[in-house]
């Protein structure tokens, strides 16, 4: 039985202009973020003495007064923020490209501000510190 076919061979092969070529994977960026995030977070806890990661709260170690206090704020809060941020700015390109958001439409744009949105707060916590002294202070009530 001969089924006439109405599509051409070189149909089923991958264009040169796809999206997926053209624009390259953000996920190299959100793995370098993870890194980066990762190594300050064990470099700075292990320099830190008395620093426990089960009992102390991560921004103990970029509060004002806590020896590499900036260091930990640029190295682990700022620019993982960031990375992330452009992480997801170049999946939001992606996206863009397809019809409407893709698959996840209206749903995946919403999901999409809000994950943005919270990889700017992340960075946000590496330019406002946490004052150390006055941290302490008020917990105590004095």
């Amino acid at each position: 039985m001969n089924i006439p076919s109405n599509s051409n061979p070189s149909d089923s092969m991958p264009s040169d202009n796809s999206p997926s070529d053209s624009m390259p994977s953000a996920t190299p960026w959100a793995g370098l973020a993870l890194l980066l995030f990762l190594a300050a977070l064990l470099g700075f806890g292990a320099a830190l003495d008395g620093y426990s990661h089960s009992v102390h709260p991560v921004a103990l170690l970029g509060a004002r007064g806590v020896p590499h206090w900036l260091g930990f704020d640029v190295l682990g809060l700022l620019a993982p923020g960031l990375l992330a941020w452009w992480a997801l700015v170049r999946a939001g390109r992606a996206m863009e490209r397809t019809a409407a958001g893709g698959e996840f439409g209206m749903v995946g744009r919403i999901g999409w501000t809000l994950c943005t949105l919270s990889a700017l707060a992340f960075a946000l916590q590496g330019l406002l510190p946490v004052d150390a002294q006055r941290g302490s202070t008020m917990a105590s009530g004095d």
